[in-house]
């Protein structure tokens, strides 16, 4: 739970039902203060209160990431910075990535999903 958030959202990581990396919360919040938009950014902090865990970049993320930029490097492959760091913070809290981006990488067992296939699911009831 974020810093001075109420007790009414998740308690941890198991009781998420998104984990949000701190990168893509950074690239969210950023981009709504350059336009000013108030609104989005309460919403923003009501979903994280309500629904989400952020999840930090730590130590074990890093060197993930740095592994995962390493392999690509050799591979030839040029997937943005930010993309790699998230990627890894996903196979650290063993969860999969939503995204716009269809570009994006994948490694490991991290599902890459679109925003309608998570909508599909969660109506599906499945997971």
């Amino acid at each position: 739970m974020l810093a001075g958030e109420s007790a009414d959202g998740p308690a941890d990581l198991a009781d998420a039902l998104f984990v949000v990396p701190a990168i893509t919360l950074y690239e969210v919040r950023r981009g709504l203060l350059k336009i000013r938009a108030a609104r989005r950014i309460r919403d923003l902090d009501r979903f994280l209160r309500a629904y989400a865990w952020v999840q930090e970049f730590d130590e074990q993320t890093a060197n993930t990431a740095a592994e995962l930029w390493a392999d690509r490097e050799r591979a030839g492959k040029k997937p943005g910075e930010r993309d790699l760091l998230i990627l890894a913070t996903a196979m650290a809290a063993d969860g999969d990535v939503v995204t716009r981006d269809e570009g994006f990488p994948s490694a490991g067992a991290v599902r890459v999903l679109t925003w309608a296939q998570v909508e599909a699911e969660l109506s599906d009831g499945g997971g």
